[in-house]
C-alpha cells in the first residue's frame, strides 16, 4: 500500500495537526504562515494517496472474498 519512504497516516495527521493548532495560537507570523500553508497542502495530499492506495487495496482484498 504504502511505499516505505513515505510516512505513515498517523504520522502525516500528527504533523498536520501540528501546523493546524500553529495557525490557531495568538501570534501566526504572515511569514511563516505562507511557509506552513505549503507545508499543510502537501501533506493533505499526501494523506489523500495514502487514502486513496488503502481504498484500492480494500476494493481489490473485497473482490477477491466475492
Amino acid at each position: 500500500m504504502a511505499k516505505q519512504n513515505r510516512q505513515g497516516y498517523r504520522q502525516l495527521t500528527a504533523e498536520l495537526a501540528k501546523i493546524l493548532e500553529w495557525f490557531e495560537s495568538d501570534k501566526p507570523d504572515l511569514d511563516q504562515a505562507v511557509a506552513k500553508y505549503q507545508a499543510a497542502q502537501k501533506l493533505l495530499a499526501e494523506i489523500e494517496r495514502y487514502l486513496q492506495a488503502a481504498e484500492n487495496q480494500v476494493r481489490k482484498v473485497s473482490k477477491r472474498q466475492k
